[in-house]
């Protein structure tokens, strides 16, 4: 049984707005809402299907319980808004600077891509960015314990001053991470790509 109701399914060239300040439980479909600024908009136990945010501005909007499925949200941006317990699944959110987000919010990626995305500094405790492209992503002094990053690619992002306590990287691949200048501990890691961490260092495997 589906508990979400259809609120709004686009029709082609049809321009939609979200009129309302608050929505629960509905589905929306095909939206097409771009380089615009959505602001003061609060959505509980929504979800977004095929939807494409491109360039949008979220404004103090708050999404709690939220999913955005085969989504786009490339290069949004967050000011001061919120993203508790959201999910994006099979979508795009290419280029989003995730600093704009304001306390409490927890979000988690699966077979998304997120590459050139800036998590500086953020606490990302327990998050998932399972079978993810996280390419060029900036790690920096983000808070990643007990985080589920399988199967994902970081092929040129950074971390420095990160802290994986407790990660998860099994089959992740492409990742460049120092172990003297991140913090490791009991943190996963699957052959052979594990080997990367000793890049670093003067020394010859065989």
């Amino acid at each position: 049984m589906n508990d979400f109701n259809l609120f709004h399914e686009q029709s082609e060239n049809e321009k939609f707005s979200f009129k309302d300040r608050f929505y629960r439980d509905k589905e929306f479909r095909n939206v097409v809402l771009t380089e615009q600024n959505l602001k003061d908009k609060e959505f509980y136990n929504c979800r977004f299907i095929s939807c494409n945010f491109f360039k949008l501005i979220f404004t103090s909007c708050e999404f709690e319980k939220c999913t955005f499925e085969v989504c786009d949200l490339s290069l949004i941006t967050i000011v001061n808004s919120k993203f508790l317990d959201v999910t994006f699944k099979g979508s795009k959110a290419v280029g989003v600077d995730w600093r704009g987000t304001v306390k409490p919010s927890r979000y988690n990626f699966v077979d998304c891509k997120i590459d050139g995305c800036n998590f500086y500094k953020l606490n990302l405790q327990s998050v998932n960015m399972i079978r993810c492209s996280i390419k060029n992503a900036d790690f920096t002094s983000a808070i990643l314990t007990k985080g589920v990053f399988t199967s994902s690619d970081f092929l040129g992002s950074r971390f420095s001053g990160t802290d994986l306590s407790f990660a998860d990287f099994s089959e992740a691949i492409n990742y460049n991470i120092n172990p003297v200048d991140n913090k490791f501990k009991k943190t996963i890691f699957s052959m052979p790509e594990v080997v990367s961490l000793l890049n670093g260092y003067d020394i010859i495997i065989k």
